[in-house]
């Protein structure tokens, strides 16, 4: 499958990479990365997906110059968390000491390199175990003000810094996630109900950069920042307060965690899934499925034919396989789901089992997402379950299953290679 098209410029010459992405909106790219082109600090990577002809030459505009940046990767489509992706897992295999994401929106102020750097060592001096840094400090994602440093709680994806244990823990777990897995997970972890600070509701479905400080922290490591903010976003509302002096900072953080002790971190094997929000059982996500797209290869448990591309799906997945024509997956009498919803009109669809025993015909109306058991409680057993889509179309968001079952449709680390674009 083709990949986004590679301009090399200079070789490496530094030991943090910037992964600056960008589509289109050219007026921010221009002011957010003038601070990072030609820093002798970085190795400026770009990742570009942009749709229209001005944002597509603007990196060669910008970069006339062959030194200034190490290399331009065009054609990084496909939604947010699949430019993320890319970026992590090309500069992971670059050997650097920290992969910075940086997006277009986010404007850096002078000396923020310093500051990421001094947040470190200082919490680094303080006991705790870094994983990764940011430099975008707003007060409801604060988890501990500690004087000069911060104990990061949501640093999010317009920047983090990540070590290269730090990236190899968020690529493992990527995956999408609710408030309450997310407030659950801290509470357990520190005994601090952060709820009251987060800008977030409990029952709110949480894009994939929520988890990737929740992750760390069940690792072990801890995610620093400066004490005040060296980051701004410039084209988004007011939904969270910058922190630019230390009186930002919300009272119920100030030293809230200054030892490592005060945290228990708390891996656990089922990290990589998250629950189904209509069922009991885990969901194995499309990127995270073995999954064949019209392949000939029948060993493979979850199989579609049929016209089928790859979505992104921002608050569940964050990947979707959307289309028309047949999923048939070998239960093997395991209680399995498919989740799946319908995007735009109303689909007929029907199940059809291997030994002819079944034959259901069911229609599944917009916008809403249906966890559909493949096999009920009395069914005989049977090797495989066909979901055929007669009419309209559906998006495929994932497996379901139970835990005990997991390691029979998952594969061994998250991927979108084998989903058609």
């Amino acid at each position: 499958m083709t990949g986004p098209n590679v301009v090399h410029y200079r070789p490496p010459r530094a030991r943090v990479a910037v992964a600056y992405s960008t589509k289109d909106r050219t007026d921010l790219t221009r002011l957010t990365v003038a601070p990072l082109i030609d820093d002798p600090n970085l190795d400026l990577y770009w990742f570009d997906g942009s749709a229209t002809e001005p944002g597509r030459q603007l990196p060669f505009e910008l970069c006339a110059d062959q030194t200034a940046i190490c290399e331009l990767h065009q054609g990084v489509v496909g939604g947010p968390d699949r430019a993320i992706m890319y970026a992590l897992q090309t500069l992971r295999a670059r050997s650097y000491d920290l992969v910075i994401l940086v997006e277009n929106d986010v404007m850096l102020s002078a000396g923020w390199f310093a500051a990421m750097y001094a947040s470190i060592e200082r919490a680094e001096a303080a006991g705790f175990r870094v994983g990764a840094a940011s430099v975008r400090v707003f007060a409801e994602r604060v988890l501990s003000f500690n004087g000069n440093y911060c104990l990061m709680l949501n640093s999010g994806a317009g920047f983090i810094a990540l070590t290269p244990p730090a990236i190899d823990i968020v690529l493992a777990n990527y995956r999408t996630l609710t408030g309450v897995e997310f407030i659950q997970h801290f509470r357990h972890m520190t005994g601090i109900d952060v709820s009251g600070t987060v800008e977030f509701q409990a029952s709110q479905p949480l894009s994939v950069d929520f988890i990737f400080d929740l992750m760390l922290y069940l690792h072990g490591y801890v995610v620093a920042a400066p004490a005040i903010t060296f980051a701004s976003m410039i084209d988004v509302g007011p939904t969270v307060t910058p922190v630019t002096t230390p009186d930002d900072h919300l009272p119920q953080v100030r030293f809230r965690i200054t030892r490592p002790d005060q945290i228990s971190p708390a891996p656990y094997p089922l990290s990589r899934f998250q629950q189904s929000p209509r069922s009991d059982r885990l969901l194995i996500g499309c990127h995270q499925l073995m999954l064949g797209v019209n392949s000939t290869d029948a060993s493979t448990p979850v199989r579609a034919g049929g016209s089928w591309r790859r979505i992104w799906l921002q608050a569940i997945g964050p990947f979707g396989l959307l289309g028309a024509g047949e999923i048939s997956v070998a239960v093997n009498g395991l209680a399995i789901g498919l989740l799946f919803n319908c995007p735009q009109v109303r689909s007929q669809l029907w199940l059809s089992r291997s030994d002819g025993s079944r034959s259901v015909t069911f229609a599944i109306e917009p916008r809403g997402i249906v966890d559909f058991p493949l096999t009920e409680a009395n069914d005989p057993p049977v090797q495989d379950v066909t979901l055929h889509v007669a009419s309209g179309q559906i998006c495929l968001i994932g497996l379901t299953a139970n835990a005990a079952d997991l390691s029979r449709y998952a594969n061994s680390a998250p991927s979108i290679d084998h989903l058609p674009p």
